[in-house]
């Protein structure tokens, strides 16, 4: 029995000893690892003092910016436990890991979320203000309307009915290029919204280019073949484009066979000079003191003449040498020669340019007749093309009055006028500048119009609207 309990003591210290030996290498392992890791903590602690002192006494350059230091971020880099460290795996918290893993999730899930909030709530604000100009275009209120789409605009510039919906507020206020700069940025958005394409043929067309009106009005029946709508706008505005095509046509014949021909005026046919070329030098005369004359000097009188030079009212003369005997004779004017003078000078030829126009009507502008007579030898659809942007509204005027006192008499037809008056580009701008003496004429002249031609009401009152009457 001692024998079996002296073995079961020596096991037993044997076992202790073991266990003990075993801790002491694990307490040993631990103070190694903890000495290491002190070690390379205060590694890093100096390394980063040192880069802080480095900072402080390096300057910048001269004429330069001080570069900031990049700070470096340090990664978070969590250690693998290896398979062997049974320690380690016990200390480690499972729960607390997940946690974070469902943290940084949540987050990134929040972000999304909020973005997509902003979103929602930007293209709301814009459907509202979309609403609200839809209102204010059923109302009539113009202004309005265009302050709401663009905050439409604003907050969603990506859909293409805001802007075709201001388009069209720019069209009820003749605002053509805005017009236009909308449609097309909807049609950049949307290829395939018929309505930008209508509108922007409409405000091609106030803006008299016909011919990307025309490619407007292609794509809406390419798109939509049944539209009727569009098929008719494309009937019209070719047939326009026929009409202007021919007058263009025309007007540059014209103008080419008038270069051909050159015009001689009769007054000036067979006009020899009765001046002579040669002349004589003048030498001054010199004389003593003593013998010049002591009467006081007389003051002459110069009349300065304009430096336009009229070449059709120019007559050739002679300069004599007066005879005093036949001069009271001489100095009698007779009215009936100045009557003559009148009816030599005869209306200029058609013109051909604004400045053309200008000059001629100056010439003749005392004279109704004449002037009337100056009006009959041009064509009313030639107005646009002579004075283009170049219409005064004191022209405008005359014209007016001389066609009220000479064509009602007359029973001269005057509708061609008027319209070719009313096609000049500017004429909008014209009729605002109207005076009363101008409006009452019109209405004289529509009178004429109604009372003297056949023409259709719908027309003349058609025209009536272009001058505002």
């Amino acid at each position: 029995m001692l024998n079996v309990e002296c073995n079961k003591l020596q096991m037993d210290a044997s076992i202790l000893i073991q266990k003990q030996i075993r801790d002491n290498s694990d307490d040993l392992h631990s103070y190694i690892r903890d000495l290491t890791a002190w070690e390379t903590e205060m590694k890093r602690k100096d390394k980063q003092l040192s880069n802080i002192t480095s900072e402080k006494n390096v300057l910048p350059p001269i004429r330069r910016k001080k570069k900031e230091p990049e700070t470096v971020k340090e990664k978070k880099t969590t250690k693998r436990i290896p398979g062997h460290d049974y320690a380690s795996w016990e200390k480690f918290d499972v729960e607390k890991v997940c946690e974070e893993l469902d943290n940084q999730n949540s987050e990134e899930s929040t972000e999304e979320t909020n973005f997509k909030d902003e979103k929602n709530l930007k293209k709301e604000e814009a459907q509202y203000e979309k609403l609200l100009g839809n209102r204010y275009v059923q109302d009539g209120k113009w202004d309005e309307a265009i302050a709401a789409y663009s905050r439409a605009i604003a907050a969603d510039p990506n859909d293409a009915i805001f802007y075709a919906n201001r388009a069209l507020c720019y069209l009820k206020k003749n605002m053509w290029k805005d017009a236009e700069s909308d449609c097309t940025r909807s049609i950049y958005i949307d290829k395939t919204y018929v309505k930008s394409y209508h509108r922007r043929a409409e405000a091609r067309k106030q803006l008299e280019k016909f011919e990307e009106a025309k490619q407007d009005l292609l794509i809406i029946n390419q798109l939509e073949p049944k539209n009727v709508l569009a098929q008719n706008e494309l009937k019209k505005l070719e047939t326009k484009l026929h009409l202007v095509t021919a007058v263009n046509n025309s007007i540059s014949e014209n103008i080419a066979k008038s270069k051909e021909e050159e015009v001689e005026h009769p007054l000036l046919r067979n006009v020899e000079p009765t001046w002579s070329l040669e002349g004589s030098v003048v030498e001054p005369i010199k004389k003593p003191p003593h013998l010049k004359s002591k009467k006081p000097l007389k003051r002459i009188v110069i009349d300065e003449l304009s430096s336009e030079t009229d070449s059709y009212n120019t007559l050739s003369y002679q300069i004599q040498s007066p005879d005093k005997s036949n001069l009271k004779s001489k100095n009698k004017i007779n009215p009936s020669d100045l009557t003559k003078c009148d009816e030599e000078v005869q209306v200029p030829p058609p013109p051909k340019t604004s400045v053309q126009f200008e000059t001629s009507w100056k010439r003749i502008q005392n004279n109704r007749a004449q002037c009337f007579t100056f009006l009959k030898q041009i064509q009313g659809k030639y107005f646009p093309i002579i004075f283009k942007d170049s219409l005064e509204s004191t022209t405008l005027s005359n014209i007016l009055s001389v066609l009220t006192t000479e064509c009602i008499p007359s029973k001269h037809c005057v509708y061609e006028y008027l319209e070719g008056l009313s096609q000049v580009p500017r004429f909008k701008a014209l009729t605002m500048f109207l005076t009363l003496t101008d409006k009452s004429n019109l209405n004289k002249l529509f009178e004429h119009c109604q009372n003297s031609e056949n023409l259709i009401v719908g027309d003349i009152q058609k025209l009536k609207k272009m001058y505002e009457l």
